[in-house]
Formats: structure tokens, C-alpha cells, sequence
């Protein structure tokens, strides 16, 4: 399924592919792309943005990124996906461009 990565290191917007399994994603490959091993959802718009679930508990120097529609800071990297009516994982909304457009990349030192 086509999703697009948000990569706080490399400071990237990309289009990636996730794995299907059953009905929806892989979600151990979507945890992978996240580099982490629980991950939540946040909404921005008509998409959904995973991120690592504890990345706010995070020290020392991390990548992070503020994103047009959501107030909060987001720590480290995240995969933007979108659902469909039931609920299932679905492909995003917007395109690479359009979220490349309302990132803003940050280094954090945390401490």
C-alpha cells in the first residue's frame, strides 16, 4: 500500500510502500519505518500520521518536525497513511508534495 515516510534524520518526505497483510497493513513493517515498537495515530486534515508512541519520552538529540494542523511538535519519524470508512488503513489523501510543503524539520536537544 502506498504511504508516505517522514524520516526526522534524513530530513525526507518520501512515498514508500507498506506490505498488505489480510485486510491491511503489515503492521510490524509499518513499526519498522517508524523505528520503534508501539506507534499512535494522530490526525492531520484527511490523513493519519503514525509515530512513535513513546518518542516524547525521548533524550538527548532527536530529529522531530512540526506539521501544518497539528499544534504539537512530533518526535522522530512517522508514516502518513488515511482509512477508509470501516476504519481499514487506506492510502493518504495528500500527495509527497503537499506534505514536503507543510513539514518543518527540527533538531531537538532533549535533556
Amino acid at each position: 500500500m502506498r504511504a508516505i515516510k517522514i524520516n526526522t534524520e534524513e530530513q525526507t518526505v518520501t512515498e514508500i510502500n507498506l506490505p498488505e497483510q489480510g485486510e491491511g497493513i503489515d503492521i510490524s513493517a509499518l513499526a519498522k519505518e517508524i523505528d520503534c515498537t508501539y506507534f499512535e495515530c494522530v490526525r492531520v486534515g484527511d490523513d493519519d500520521i503514525y509515530i512513535d508512541d513513546i518518542g516524547r519520552y525521548k533524550t538527548g538529540d532527536v530529529g522531530a518536525f512540526k506539521i501544518e494542523g497539528y499544534p504539537d511538535i512530533l518526535i522522530g519519524n512517522a508514516v502518513v497513511m488515511s482509512h477508509d470508512l470501516s476504519g481499514e488503513s487506506a492510502e493518504p489523501k495528500s500527495s509527497v508534495e503537499e506534505i514536503r510543503d507543510i513539514v518543518e524539520f527540527l533538531q531537538l536537544s532533549i535533556y
